[in-house]
Protein backbone atom coordinates (compact mmCIF):
# COMPACT_ATOMS: atom_id res chain seq x y z
CA UNK A 1 0.00 0.00 0.00
CA UNK A 2 1.54 2.90 -1.07
CA UNK A 3 1.77 6.33 1.55
CA UNK A 4 -1.17 8.28 -0.64
CA UNK A 5 -3.77 4.89 -0.04
CA UNK A 6 -2.29 5.42 3.94
CA UNK A 7 -3.43 9.02 4.44
CA UNK A 8 -6.41 8.02 2.68
CA UNK A 9 -7.72 5.13 4.61
CA UNK A 10 -6.51 7.32 8.01
CA UNK A 11 -8.95 10.01 6.55
CA UNK A 12 -12.15 7.77 5.80
CA UNK A 13 -11.68 6.22 9.04
CA UNK A 14 -11.62 9.88 11.38
CA UNK A 15 -14.49 10.58 8.70
CA UNK A 16 -16.70 7.43 10.00
CA UNK A 17 -15.53 8.35 13.36
CA UNK A 18 -16.59 12.11 13.39
CA UNK A 19 -20.07 11.10 11.33
CA UNK A 20 -20.31 8.45 14.23
CA UNK A 21 -20.28 10.74 16.66
CA UNK A 22 -22.17 13.34 14.73
CA UNK A 23 -25.15 10.77 14.33
CA UNK A 24 -24.81 9.63 18.45
CA UNK A 25 -25.38 13.18 19.30
CA UNK A 26 -28.63 13.35 17.32
CA UNK A 27 -29.68 9.91 18.57
CA UNK A 28 -29.19 10.87 22.09
CA UNK A 29 -31.53 14.02 21.73
CA UNK A 30 -34.06 11.90 19.86
CA UNK A 31 -34.09 9.43 22.72
CA UNK A 32 -34.61 12.32 25.36
CA UNK A 33 -37.32 14.12 23.02
CA UNK A 34 -35.84 17.32 22.91
CA UNK A 35 -33.30 19.59 20.34
CA UNK A 36 -29.84 19.35 20.97
CA UNK A 37 -28.61 21.36 23.30
CA UNK A 38 -26.13 24.27 22.92
CA UNK A 39 -23.34 22.51 23.99
CA UNK A 40 -24.34 19.28 22.12
CA UNK A 41 -24.76 22.04 18.95
CA UNK A 42 -21.46 23.38 19.33
CA UNK A 43 -19.95 19.99 19.24
CA UNK A 44 -21.92 18.89 15.91
CA UNK A 45 -20.56 22.28 14.53
CA UNK A 46 -17.32 21.53 15.14
CA UNK A 47 -17.38 17.89 13.97
CA UNK A 48 -19.35 19.09 10.53
CA UNK A 49 -16.16 21.72 10.36
CA UNK A 50 -13.60 19.13 10.56
CA UNK A 51 -15.82 16.42 8.32
CA UNK A 52 -15.84 19.18 5.71
CA UNK A 53 -12.29 19.25 5.88
CA UNK A 54 -11.57 15.92 5.58
CA UNK A 55 -14.22 15.70 2.50
CA UNK A 56 -12.37 18.70 0.94
CA UNK A 57 -8.74 16.58 1.45
CA UNK A 58 -10.43 13.37 0.60
CA UNK A 59 -11.32 15.06 -2.61
CA UNK A 60 -8.06 16.47 -3.80
CA UNK A 61 -6.20 12.88 -2.79
CA UNK A 62 -8.60 11.29 -5.10
CA UNK A 63 -8.32 13.77 -7.89
CA UNK A 64 -3.93 13.31 -7.02
CA UNK A 65 -4.62 9.34 -7.41
CA UNK A 66 -6.47 8.93 -10.36
CA UNK A 67 -3.90 11.65 -12.16
CA UNK A 68 -1.42 8.58 -10.76
CA UNK A 69 -3.70 5.87 -11.80
CA UNK A 70 -3.74 7.08 -15.43
CA UNK A 71 -0.01 8.26 -15.91
CA UNK A 72 0.93 4.39 -14.39
CA UNK A 73 -1.60 2.87 -17.06
CA UNK A 74 -0.54 4.93 -20.05
CA UNK A 75 3.39 4.37 -18.76
CA UNK A 76 2.41 0.35 -18.65
CA UNK A 77 0.41 0.89 -22.70
CA UNK A 78 3.63 2.86 -23.72
CA UNK A 79 6.22 0.38 -22.58
CA UNK A 80 4.67 -2.35 -23.91
CA UNK A 81 4.04 -0.59 -27.21
CA UNK A 82 7.60 -0.41 -27.53
CA UNK A 83 9.00 -3.77 -25.97
CA UNK A 84 6.25 -5.43 -28.59
CA UNK A 85 8.08 -2.87 -31.41
CA UNK A 86 11.21 -4.00 -30.14
CA UNK A 87 11.14 -7.45 -29.98
CA UNK A 88 9.43 -7.81 -33.37
CA UNK A 89 12.69 -7.62 -34.22
CA UNK A 90 12.39 -3.64 -33.24
CA UNK A 91 8.98 -2.92 -34.14
CA UNK A 92 9.22 -3.84 -37.49
CA UNK A 93 9.09 -7.65 -39.64
CA UNK A 94 9.69 -7.52 -43.21
CA UNK A 95 8.43 -10.85 -45.21
CA UNK A 96 11.01 -10.64 -47.68
CA UNK A 97 14.80 -9.30 -48.98
CA UNK A 98 12.29 -7.92 -51.55
CA UNK A 99 9.78 -5.76 -49.03
CA UNK A 100 13.18 -4.44 -47.28
CA UNK A 101 14.78 -3.00 -50.60
CA UNK A 102 11.33 -1.39 -51.54
CA UNK A 103 11.14 0.24 -48.03
CA UNK A 104 14.63 1.48 -48.56
CA UNK A 105 13.82 2.59 -52.13
CA UNK A 106 11.07 4.67 -50.51
CA UNK A 107 13.07 5.87 -47.46
CA UNK A 108 15.53 7.15 -50.29
CA UNK A 109 13.18 9.10 -52.01
CA UNK A 110 11.71 10.85 -48.79
CA UNK A 111 8.15 8.45 -48.00
CA UNK A 112 8.36 9.25 -44.45
CA UNK A 113 5.99 6.01 -43.72
CA UNK A 114 9.09 4.04 -45.40
CA UNK A 115 11.55 6.13 -43.10
CA UNK A 116 9.59 5.80 -40.00
CA UNK A 117 9.62 1.44 -40.67
CA UNK A 118 13.66 1.98 -41.20
CA UNK A 119 14.09 3.72 -38.19
CA UNK A 120 12.44 1.34 -35.91
CA UNK A 121 13.69 -1.72 -37.40
CA UNK A 122 17.46 -0.22 -36.83
CA UNK A 123 16.80 1.50 -33.45
CA UNK A 124 18.18 -0.39 -30.45
CA UNK A 125 17.29 1.00 -27.42
CA UNK A 126 19.70 1.61 -24.68
CA UNK A 127 19.00 0.37 -21.60
CA UNK A 128 19.92 2.45 -18.67
CA UNK A 129 20.65 0.61 -14.96
CA UNK A 130 21.71 2.82 -11.79
CA UNK A 131 24.76 1.12 -11.95
CA UNK A 132 25.41 3.27 -15.09
CA UNK A 133 24.45 6.32 -12.76
CA UNK A 134 26.32 5.70 -9.51
CA UNK A 135 27.65 9.48 -9.39
CA UNK A 136 23.80 10.41 -8.64
CA UNK A 137 22.72 7.63 -6.42
CA UNK A 138 22.66 9.12 -2.91
CA UNK A 139 24.21 6.68 -0.51
CA UNK A 140 21.71 7.08 2.56
CA UNK A 141 22.87 6.24 6.37
CA UNK A 142 19.20 6.39 7.98
CA UNK A 143 19.27 6.29 11.93
CA UNK A 144 21.81 5.22 14.82
CA UNK A 145 23.97 2.45 14.60
CA UNK A 146 22.00 -0.94 15.52
CA UNK A 147 23.98 -2.14 18.24
CA UNK A 148 22.49 -4.76 21.10
CA UNK A 149 24.73 -5.05 23.79
CA UNK A 150 23.57 -4.86 26.95
CA UNK A 151 25.86 -2.48 29.18
CA UNK A 152 24.21 -3.05 32.34
CA UNK A 153 26.24 -3.99 35.30
CA UNK A 154 23.49 -5.31 38.14
CA UNK A 155 26.21 -7.15 40.03
CA UNK A 156 28.41 -4.05 40.39
CA UNK A 157 25.57 -1.76 40.96
CA UNK A 158 23.86 -4.54 43.96
CA UNK A 159 27.14 -4.16 45.68
CA UNK A 160 27.98 -0.32 44.85
CA UNK A 161 30.91 0.60 43.20
CA UNK A 162 34.13 2.67 45.44
CA UNK A 163 36.79 4.53 44.83
CA UNK A 164 39.95 3.02 44.68
CA UNK A 165 42.31 3.68 47.79
CA UNK A 166 45.34 2.76 45.96
CA UNK A 167 47.44 0.18 44.37
CA UNK A 168 46.94 -2.35 46.96
CA UNK A 169 44.90 -2.08 49.69
CA UNK A 170 43.96 -4.39 52.54
CA UNK A 171 40.47 -5.91 54.67
CA UNK A 172 40.48 -7.40 58.33
CA UNK A 173 38.81 -11.10 58.50
CA UNK A 174 38.07 -13.15 60.68
CA UNK A 175 39.59 -16.51 60.75
CA UNK A 176 38.98 -17.67 64.27
CA UNK A 177 36.49 -17.05 66.74
CA UNK A 178 35.77 -17.01 70.21
CA UNK A 179 34.10 -20.10 71.31
CA UNK A 180 31.32 -20.89 74.12
CA UNK A 181 30.29 -23.89 76.07
CA UNK A 182 28.57 -24.70 79.15
CA UNK A 183 30.36 -24.56 82.21
CA UNK A 184 32.12 -27.87 83.07
CA UNK A 185 31.75 -31.41 81.37
CA UNK A 186 29.07 -31.97 79.24
CA UNK A 187 25.98 -33.55 80.96
CA UNK A 188 27.24 -33.31 84.25
CA UNK A 189 26.35 -30.71 87.18
CA UNK A 190 28.91 -27.66 86.34
CA UNK A 191 30.65 -26.82 89.39
CA UNK A 192 30.89 -22.86 90.34
CA UNK A 193 34.51 -22.95 89.93
CA UNK A 194 34.78 -24.69 86.64
CA UNK A 195 36.74 -23.70 83.58
CA UNK A 196 34.67 -22.02 81.02
CA UNK A 197 35.79 -22.63 77.45
CA UNK A 198 38.87 -20.74 76.25
CA UNK A 199 39.32 -19.57 72.91
CA UNK A 200 41.18 -16.62 71.38
CA UNK A 201 40.04 -14.55 68.19
CA UNK A 202 42.29 -14.43 65.06
CA UNK A 203 41.82 -11.90 62.41
CA UNK A 204 44.21 -11.51 59.88
CA UNK A 205 43.39 -9.73 56.51
CA UNK A 206 43.34 -9.97 52.81
CA UNK A 207 44.83 -7.95 50.32
CA UNK A 208 43.89 -6.97 46.84
CA UNK A 209 45.59 -5.62 44.08
CA UNK A 210 43.75 -3.01 41.46
CA UNK A 211 43.72 -4.65 38.00
CA UNK A 212 43.39 -1.84 35.14
CA UNK A 213 40.48 -2.89 32.34
CA UNK A 214 40.79 -0.60 29.04
CA UNK A 215 41.47 -0.74 25.19
CA UNK A 216 41.95 1.84 22.41
CA UNK A 217 41.38 2.64 19.08
CA UNK A 218 43.44 4.69 17.34
CA UNK A 219 40.65 6.58 15.11
CA UNK A 220 42.24 8.60 11.71
CA UNK A 221 41.80 12.19 11.83
CA UNK A 222 39.75 11.66 8.21
CA UNK A 223 37.50 8.98 10.13
CA UNK A 224 36.18 11.61 12.38
CA UNK A 225 36.19 14.85 9.42
CA UNK A 226 34.43 12.78 7.28
CA UNK A 227 32.35 10.16 8.91
CA UNK A 228 27.99 10.54 8.59
CA UNK A 229 27.79 10.79 12.66
CA UNK A 230 29.82 11.29 15.59
CA UNK A 231 32.07 8.50 14.97
CA UNK A 232 34.16 9.17 17.95
CA UNK A 233 30.98 8.91 20.69
CA UNK A 234 30.08 5.44 19.08
CA UNK A 235 33.49 4.32 19.54
CA UNK A 236 33.56 5.89 22.93
CA UNK A 237 30.18 4.40 23.68
CA UNK A 238 31.67 0.60 22.54
CA UNK A 239 34.59 1.10 24.43
CA UNK A 240 32.21 1.86 27.94
CA UNK A 241 30.13 -1.18 26.67
CA UNK A 242 33.01 -3.28 26.66
CA UNK A 243 34.51 -2.31 29.75
CA UNK A 244 30.58 -2.92 31.47
CA UNK A 245 30.71 -6.77 29.92
CA UNK A 246 34.64 -7.04 31.24
CA UNK A 247 34.55 -5.60 34.71
CA UNK A 248 30.70 -7.57 35.58
CA UNK A 249 32.07 -10.33 34.45
CA UNK A 250 35.08 -10.30 36.68
CA UNK A 251 33.22 -9.03 39.82
CA UNK A 252 30.66 -12.66 39.13
CA UNK A 253 33.72 -14.70 39.29
CA UNK A 254 35.17 -12.98 42.06
CA UNK A 255 31.93 -13.33 43.89
CA UNK A 256 31.09 -17.21 43.22
CA UNK A 257 34.46 -17.78 44.62
CA UNK A 258 34.10 -16.33 48.02
CA UNK A 259 30.62 -17.47 48.19
CA UNK A 260 32.28 -20.78 48.36
CA UNK A 261 34.75 -20.01 50.39
CA UNK A 262 32.28 -17.87 52.85
CA UNK A 263 29.63 -21.39 52.53
CA UNK A 264 32.55 -23.64 53.20
CA UNK A 265 33.48 -21.53 56.49
CA UNK A 266 29.97 -21.36 57.50
CA UNK A 267 30.00 -25.45 57.78
CA UNK A 268 33.31 -25.75 59.65
CA UNK A 269 31.56 -23.32 62.11
CA UNK A 270 28.13 -24.53 63.04
CA UNK A 271 27.67 -24.67 66.42
CA UNK A 272 25.33 -27.14 68.87
CA UNK A 273 22.03 -25.62 70.02
CA UNK A 274 23.50 -26.66 73.60
CA UNK A 275 25.45 -23.46 73.24
CA UNK A 276 22.51 -21.50 72.71
CA UNK A 277 21.31 -22.14 76.31
CA UNK A 278 24.74 -20.82 77.76
CA UNK A 279 23.09 -17.79 79.36
CA UNK A 280 20.04 -18.98 80.46
CA UNK A 281 21.82 -21.42 82.35
CA UNK A 282 23.75 -19.68 84.40
CA UNK A 283 21.66 -17.01 84.86
CA UNK A 284 19.32 -19.38 86.52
Amino acid sequence: MSALDTVIRKLEGELDERKSAYEAILSHAEQEGREPNESETATMSELTVRMRQIGDQLKGYDETDKVIGDFAVRARELDSSIQTRRDAPNGVQYRSAGEYALDAYKSALGDQAAKSRMEVFYRAAAHQKTADNLGVIPDPVIGDVIDFIDASRPLVAAIGPQNLPSATWHRPVVTQHTSVDPQGAAGAAADEKAELVSQKMTITRLTANAVTYGGYVNVSRQNIDLSNGQVMDIIIRDLAAQYAIQTEAAVGVELTASTTAAMGMMMSMTCPLEKSMFWRDTLT
